[in-house]
Parts: C-alpha cells; structure tokens; sequence
C-alpha cells in the first residue's frame, strides 16, 4: 500500500492519501467509476470492530475446496503438536505471524458522487473498520495419524465370525462391545478423512457397522489370506486376476463370507482386465505381511537377512516374492540382520526422533533415514531438507554423502 500526499483545495495544505498497490478495485474505480476524484482519504470509522481478526492465506487446494462447498475442519486447538485444517484429502499445519506493522481493513463500499456546481471534485472516503491482529500461514503437512493405533488398539477382533451382524440390527453397537465409531476417530486424529481411512486400510482396520470401526487380528488376516492363495491354487485361477464372487463362495465353507469380504478388499483392487475380477495389491500384501513377520521375529533380536527372506517367501503366493524395499521406515540393518523398530514407534519430537535415529545407527544415507521421517514431513521435500539441516551435518565420504549426528546422541532403547 502506498501513501501519496496531494494538495487540498487553495493549495496551502496537504492531506494523506491511500492509494493501494496492485488492488484491482481501486485501479477499476481510477478508470472509470470515480475518475474525477481528488483522493481517497482514509478515516477511522467508529465505532471500530475491536474483535481479534486474523488474515488466513488460503492454499489453492483450499480455496478451490471452499468454491466447492466442501466441507473444511479445524482440528487440534488443545493438541501439543498444534492445531490443523483438514479438507476432505489434505491437512494443513496453521502457524500465527503477528503483524509487525499495523493491518486495517478498508471499507472499499463507501461512495461519493460529484455535486452540481462544485468547483472541486470531492474525495473518495475510505473508512478503517476492523485492524487485523496477525495473519495464518497454511503448510501443507504429514498427517497425525498415530493415535488411531491407541484407538483401535481395544477393538481388535479375533475371529471371522466376530464380523457378522443380525440383518435387523438397528443400533451401531455390537453384543461383544468391539468397534469405535468414526466420528470419535475423526474427532481425535488430525487428519483428514481420505487420510484417516487409507491408515485404517494399512492397520487392516474395517467398518463393522456403519460407522463402526474394528481392527482385524494380523494372525487372523494371514489365516484367511493363506487360505485364499490355496483356494485360487486349487481352483486353476490365476493369481495375477481371478473372480471375486466365485472365490467368495468357494471360501464359504471355511471362512465367513464377511471375513473373506473383508480381507478381499483390503489386499486387492479391480483388475483392469476383467469386469469382477480382482488382482493382488502387491506392495499392500508384501509391507503386511513383511512387518508382522519383522515384529515377530526381529523384535527382540535381529534376524539374519536369509533366514527372514525364506520364511517371508512362505507367507506369499508363488509368483509374489519378498522385497525388503517394500519394508522401508519398518527396520535397520546391522550388516547382515535386521532389527524390527518402526518409524511410528519413535518421538514425533524432531529432535528427540533424530538422536534416536543416530543411537540406532551412527550413519545415514539420504535414501535410508527418509523413511523414518516421512510421518514428520510427508511429501513436503523442503520441509524434509529443513530437518536435515538442522539436526544432521552432512559428511562426504568414500562412501558418498552421508548424514551423521548433530547433536550428542541419547541411547535408544
């Protein structure tokens, strides 16, 4: 915004002015509207709107959100890693920029019209209705979703037929008091419901009722998934597509038709090919069943490479082999064994997530630590550049780049 003095008639005194720069109102008003006027002079109107009023900079995503009348969630305001808007795919972290000057909104209504017989024309009056406080940045950020494990860690459901309801059941509740409903859970994680619901998919969490949540027990998914890889087997399918609905009624016999369901939808996607067909999720089926076999076999005591890839082979169908790439952010290697520790089990302090990572491991490649702070920063590359430069030194060695610590390391247990 930039002030201008012009002289006021009689030409003895000068009045300030407010001209705003690149405000497209006033560049329409100076063509046309109120071509002809002396100035805009700026008043305080009274009385002023002394309310606490914050400028909010609306991402592109967001603004097109609220163009389109969908609905927009502020989540968090008690929460110690800070408050979030959530659209229905995204979330922002809000951060509060005070003011350094002071900020008023001008009330860009106020007219005048020129007088017959005036010698001079008269000035547009711009009156200050409210001053603004500060103004909110939006950043797009990773969402917090580790609190859905503590959610669903009471509603865990252990057998098939725990997935069956009477047809006339009226009420979201169950008889054995498993599920939590979805608008605890979007009420406690802040994160978007896209978010919330593609982490309930990876924790092989599905909807009981509606609206109700349960997580399905890991040995349990395997149980099932080992009888479908032998049912397709038996049957001549092919595993890279076969028809869902036949496999369903093949498998009636053995599991429970809303057990199968389930897991059918968890691991699988619509083949491309044929209409009712489903092909294998592979990257879904291998970080699946890759973890729970790190957490029961490399949880205590690392595990020799060779020895998890044989018994992680023996999990899949034939023609899906194991990856460890698959398992990134879920384990580290200590030469030829690995050890189980899972991003979502460290701080979610930088800081403190940092001497863990270094306690673990006293050196780090680029592509091995991004990983393990993917949950801190998402898809945001600036923000994870950020954290690396302010609690990591980058070395250059035979090796190549490397990132060491910073800081004096805390043992990690």
């Amino acid at each position: 915004m930039t002030t201008h003095a012009h002289a006021l008639p009689g030409g003895s005194a000068t009045s300030a002015s407010v001209v705003p720069d690149n405000d497209a109102w006033v560049h329409e008003a100076l063509r046309g509207q109120f071509r002809g006027w002396s100035c805009s002079r700026v008043h305080f109107a009274y009385p002023l709107d002394t309310r606490r009023s914050y400028l909010v900079e609306l991402p592109q995503h967001v603004l097109s959100a609220l163009e389109e009348r969908e609905e927009i969630q502020f989540k968090g305001a008690q929460a110690s890693t800070g408050a979030v808007l959530c659209t229905h795919e995204r979330t922002y972290a809000l951060q509060f920029r005070e003011n350094s000057n002071a900020l008023f909104l001008l009330d860009q209504s106020a007219s005048a019209s020129l007088e017959n017989g005036a010698r001079e024309p008269p000035a547009l009056s711009l009156p200050i209705r409210m001053a603004m406080h500060g103004s909110v940045e939006l950043t797009h950020t990773a969402p917090h979703v580790r609190p859905l494990r503590d959610l669903l860690a009471p509603h865990i459901l252990k057998s098939g037929d725990g997935l069956r309801q009477p047809s006339n059941e009226s009420s979201s509740s169950s008889a054995d008091g498993l599920g939590i409903e979805w608008s605890i859970i979007e009420e406690q994680v802040l994160a978007s419901a896209a978010e919330i619901r593609s982490t309930l998919k990876e924790l092989c969490a599905v909807e009981r009722n509606s609206g109700v949540w349960i997580r399905l027990d890991p040995d349990l998914v395997l149980e099932t998934l080992s009888l479908l890889f032998d049912t397709i087997i038996l049957q001549q399918w092919c595993s890279a597509a076969f028809p869902r609905d036949e496999l369903e009624s093949e498998m009636a016999k053995d599991c429970a038709h809303e057990l199968v369901r389930a897991v059918v939808g968890l691991f699988c996607t619509p083949s491309e090919r044929h209409t009712g067909w489903e092909q294998w999720d592979r990257d879904r089926l291998l970080r699946f069943s890759g973890e729970h076999l790190l957490e029961q076999r490399c949880s205590t005591s690392p595990d020799e490479e060779l020895d998890f890839m044989s018994a992680w082979g023996k999990l899949l169908p034939d023609d899906v082999k194991p990856e460890l790439g698959t398992l990134r952010g879920l384990f580290v290697m200590d030469r030829t064994r690995l050890k189980y520790t899972p991003y979502w089990r460290l701080s979610i302090e930088p800081a403190m997530r940092f001497s863990q990572l270094f306690a673990l491991q006293s050196s780090w490649s680029r592509s091995e630590i991004e990983p393990f702070l993917k949950d801190l920063c998402g898809e945001n590359e600036g923000h994870l550049d950020q954290m690396l430069r302010r609690h990591a030194k980058l070395v250059h060695g035979l090796g190549g780049q490397n990132y060491v610590a910073r800081a004096p390391v805390i043992p990690f247990r």
